[in-house]
């Protein structure tokens, strides 16, 4: 499933989808991709901690679905507030 690398904006990739054309499926992947990316500890860097992962996936305007997203941080809130 490629679409999850479209962004809500329609600057993704790779036929720079916007909005709810967008699969649904595809933008809760990219949410969860994208959290599971920075949160884990890769080669060279530490994964950063849930709550500031979620910050750091908040400034990124444009790339998620903005009502999913939201509902990804009060599902995670409990985890994030806890680290």
């Amino acid at each position: 499933m490629l679409q999850h690398h479209e962004r809500w904006d329609g600057a993704g990739y790779p036929a720079g989808l916007a909005g709810d054309a967008i699969p649904l499926e595809a933008r809760c992947i990219s949410i969860a991709d994208a959290y599971a990316a920075i949160t884990v500890d890769r080669l060279g860097r530490s994964g950063l901690p849930p709550a500031e992962a979620l910050a750091t996936l908040a400034d990124s305007t444009g790339q998620f679905d903005p009502a999913l997203f939201d509902r990804f941080v009060e599902l995670l809130g409990g985890m994030a507030s806890a680290a």
